[in-house]
């Protein structure tokens, strides 16, 4: 049995949160003015229009206006500006 599915069975079992037990990307999104994602790798690409950071199989690509990080730590980041568009690239 791989590990993945024996986390996908005790978080089934336990009721535990995928995104802890799995690293996934949790994003937090306020209207358009501010994001914050936690469970990232760090920051592939900053601009002030493009914001792309690696996250588990894949990355999170921010688009917008005047981006800009406002906070930053080994498992989370925030930013802040116009956001218009959020994708997320897988691998």
């Amino acid at each position: 049995m791989e590990q993945d599915e024996i986390k996908t069975k005790l978080v089934k079992i336990f009721d535990l949160p995928q995104d802890v037990v799995f690293n996934l990307p949790v994003i937090c999104l306020t209207g358009s003015l501010s994001l914050v994602l936690e469970n990232h790798q760090g920051i592939h690409k900053y601009t002030t229009e493009v914001i792309k950071i690696k996250v588990k199989n894949g990355y999170i690509v921010i688009q917008g206006l005047n981006l800009k990080l406002d906070y930053l730590s080994e498992k989370k980041i925030a930013v802040i500006g116009q956001v218009k568009q959020l994708n997320f690239d897988c691998d």
